[in-house]
């Protein structure tokens, strides 16, 4: 989107429901750590708990009915040979 921003979208799967949703992806950067390169991400969103079939027999008023999400993400790429 712009910079490091990005949006990541793809099936999301829960409780045997699968919706596709669009979340923001950040690119924290990376580091180089003895040969081997780690890179960071931050991955934070929004879905309906009602989407997904969870949490249906509740009123909004105990569970809320947007749930966010947040994940940090860290890949590495092995060392070469």
């Amino acid at each position: 989107v712009k910079g490091n921003q990005f949006k990541l979208a793809g099936d999301l799967t829960l409780n045997g429901v699968t919706k596709p949703v669009v979340l923001n992806l950040l690119y924290n950067g990376s580091v180089d750590n003895q040969g081997v390169k780690t890179y960071g991400f931050t991955v934070k969103g929004k879905i309906k708990r009602s989407d997904f079939s969870v949490g249906t027999s509740f009123p909004e008023a105990v569970v809320g009915e947007v749930v966010t999400l947040t994940s940090n993400l860290e890949f590495a790429t092995p060392k070469s040979k």
